[in-house]
């Protein structure tokens, strides 16, 4: 795969503001999220990437970054690069000044018979994200600190599904594909289900009948191979929802 030509292509992005959320300034669990949409201004699935749920987590933001630049040819995605943006500047897993049990951002998100129940602002604001766009399909990008194979308490280099038959089925493709590049037994991906209570992916299908998806790195790898990981799952993820040309005409 040419990652230089993928990812240096130039193609216009569509960015804007969440319209909805008012800031609040020197309140460190509220923010302003900034979204890209990609519109190829064709029939087909609407797809949410998210990234940067843990502050410390900074694979899948860079990764985002670039997915924000691609051009796609049918429906439409919407990328939130920063989901917990005062984590991120801090470079911390919790989001900074939140009251007890609510610091995991990726927690905050309860579930019984009458919906969705986000704890705190940042919770509340991404919530509204979903909400209002509605997506088909959603992508959550993260890390982990060691490979699942090394460490069963760990979930380093797995793709998690919330499942049903499309993601099972998505999911395993992802796994074949990504494991084609990886020689070292230890470093293979799995497949894994489902994702954690209180996780955004899961509140999106329990509540909303999304088909989520989480994507998990490992933090012992390089940087960048960590961010081509990513976009190679993603990559093959929007080629299978015909949203990117099959690989073999881009050669």
């Amino acid at each position: 795969m040419n990652f230089a030509v993928l990812f240096t292509a130039g193609w216009v992005l569509l960015p804007c503001l969440f319209e909805g959320v008012v800031p609040s300034d020197g309140d460190s669990v509220s923010s302003r999220h900034k979204i890209t949409i990609i519109e190829s201004h064709k029939d087909g699935p609407t797809v949410l990437v998210i990234a940067g749920i843990h502050g410390n987590e900074p694979a899948g933001v860079e990764a985002a970054k670039r997915i924000a630049g691609w051009q796609i040819l049918k429906g439409r995605v919407i990328v939130l690069v920063e989901a917990n943006p005062a984590a991120i500047a801090a470079q911390k897993r919790l989001i900074p000044g939140a009251p007890v049990g609510e610091g995991d951002l990726n927690r905050n998100f309860p579930v019984d018979e009458h919906g969705c129940h986000p704890v705190g602002d940042v919770a509340t604001e991404l919530w509204q994200v979903i909400k209002e766009h509605s997506p088909q399909w959603l992508v959550d990008l993260h890390e982990s600190i060691n490979f699942r194979r090394v460490d069963p308490q760990s979930v380093g280099n797995t793709i998690i599904v919330c499942p049903n038959e499309q993601t099972l089925a998505m999911g395993q493709k992802l796994v074949d594909a990504i494991n084609k590049t990886i020689t070292d037994e230890s470093k293979k991906f799995l497949l894994l289900r489902p994702p954690a209570k209180g996780s955004f992916t899961r509140a999106a299908a329990e509540t909303m009948n999304v088909n989520a998806i989480l994507i998990e790195t490992t933090r012992r790898e390089p940087l960048e191979t960590r961010v081509k990981q990513h976009c190679l799952l993603l990559e093959r993820f929007f080629r299978e929802l015909g949203m990117l040309e099959p690989e073999e005409e881009q050669q």
